[in-house]
């Protein structure tokens, strides 16, 4: 799996350590929106939550169980959401793709 795509105006990025802070803030800001959809970011998300979960996808991604990836501005390099492929059934080369864009980056095209 390519661990960085871009179209020129969008980057995403495998999601690292380093990717904690960003991640954790823009979900928190977010939070009210994004927990009717993902319960795991809940009103008292916690940054351990976040780095709990970015470790857990490092596994996942060296066993090829998922693949997750921060979603930036390419021109800004601003964090503004994640996106992943889940579920996969290698056999059939189907799996399920989710992304999530933070509040204030939304409805932008």
């Amino acid at each position: 799996m390519r661990e960085h795509l871009s179209d020129g105006r969008i980057e995403i990025k495998k999601i690292v350590s380093e990717h904690v802070p960003l991640l954790h803030q823009a979900a928190f800001e977010s939070r009210e929106e994004l927990k009717i959809w993902l319960p795991w970011c809940h009103s008292d998300y916690k940054i351990e939550e976040t780095k709990d979960w970015v470790k857990f996808q490092q596994k996942a991604w060296n066993d090829k169980l998922e693949f997750s990836f921060g979603v930036f501005e390419a021109d800004s390099k601003r964090f503004i959401g994640g996106c992943g492929i889940n579920q996969i059934n290698w056999i059939h080369k189907i799996g399920n793709l989710g992304y999530w864009i933070k509040t204030d980056a939304a409805g932008k095209g």
